[in-house]
């Protein structure tokens, strides 16, 4: 049987690239592996924009640690932050249930009446740092405000 070099060319390429497609990565369509969403995080910074005669600006403030903020993420659905002056373990702890959008890099919980309509971007996510962003119109500009944390444990 005689072999055709264009058939066997296309047969490896379609291979290729058929092997190419495939990852072992968890991550989502939108590039963030939601895995490392668990665990606890401490704010430390934040950035706000502004609309300023006509033009937008933005800046990064430091977050005060005298009132530290802490967001957890756990497996089982749940979300819990607190706000810590002095003792952690003293802290109310507010939970609720959020659901991490993947397609879109979105965390949804549910505002005070129940509904899922309260959602963040997940700007960044590595195994040390989170970066949430909310959007909102001012003055007909996109503007972000932004919070950056570093995981604890």
């Amino acid at each position: 049987m005689k072999k055709s070099p264009i058939l066997h060319t296309l047969l490896v390429g379609m291979a290729a690239l058929l092997l190419c497609g495939c990852s072992d990565s968890k991550k989502g369509d939108g590039g963030i592996d939601p895995s490392q969403l668990v665990g606890k995080w401490l704010l430390t910074s934040e950035y706000d924009e502004w609309v300023e005669n006509g033009k937008v600006v933005g800046e990064y403030d430091p977050y005060d640690f005298e009132d530290s903020y802490y967001l957890e993420f756990r497996k089982d659905g749940y979300a819990a932050d607190r706000t810590v002056r002095g003792n952690i373990s003293q802290a109310p702890v507010d939970e609720y249930r959020y659901v991490f959008d993947e397609e879109d890099n979105r965390i949804y919980w549910p505002d005070n009446d129940g509904f899922w309509d309260t959602a963040v971007y997940v700007e960044k996510l590595t195994s040390s740092e989170l970066v949430l962003v909310s959007y909102y119109m001012e003055d007909g500009q996109r503007l972000a405000e932004k919070s950056i944390y570093k995981k604890v444990s």
